[in-house]
């Protein structure tokens, strides 16, 4: 019963991160903070699938700047719901409702053979645009490479 009752909560408490309750609630701030492993969808197709989704590790803190996540993950697919594009952030600060993250941490961008690293960025989902401030490289791979063996590759 008590798994149950934390998998309701943190249901729940995606739902309404979703639909951006949390940036004009302080008190619903106060109670999300802690909770892990959150998913939710930002965009969808006209089919229906999801074109853009967050992951986020841990809810840190929440803010009227957004919430605060930490080891996020952004996820960008094709109509077909392969992904095409993912993020991978430290932490940052999400504000949904300009649908914008921004961050001091490490920021790293697969996409094929490219992998794109630095610290420091923001990202304007309705632009979809990445800016990278600090330590910005790229690798582009001339051949194909597993994509568990980009990270090592980029690493060098």
């Amino acid at each position: 019963m008590r798994i149950f009752k934390q998998i309701c909560v943190k249901v729940f408490c995606s739902g309404l991160m979703c639909a951006g309750i949390w940036a004009q609630d302080a008190e619903l701030g106060k109670n999300m903070k802690g909770i892990e492993g959150i998913r939710w969808p930002i965009e969808h197709y006209e089919n229906g699938r999801v074109k853009t989704q967050l992951i986020a590790e841990r809810v840190e803190n929440v803010t009227a700047a957004g919430v605060e996540v930490s080891r996020m993950i952004v996820q960008f697919y094709d109509e077909n719901g392969r992904t095409n594009l993912e993020a991978h952030i430290d932490g940052c600060i999400y504000d949904s409702k300009e649908g914008k993250a921004v961050s001091q941490s490490d920021v790293r961008i697969e996409k094929d053979n490219i992998v794109i690293t630095g610290r420091g960025f923001d990202w304007d989902a309705g632009k979809q645009m990445f800016r990278i401030f600090h330590e910005a490289r790229v690798v582009v791979l001339t051949h194909p490479v597993r994509k568990s063996n980009i990270r090592d590759l980029a690493d060098e």
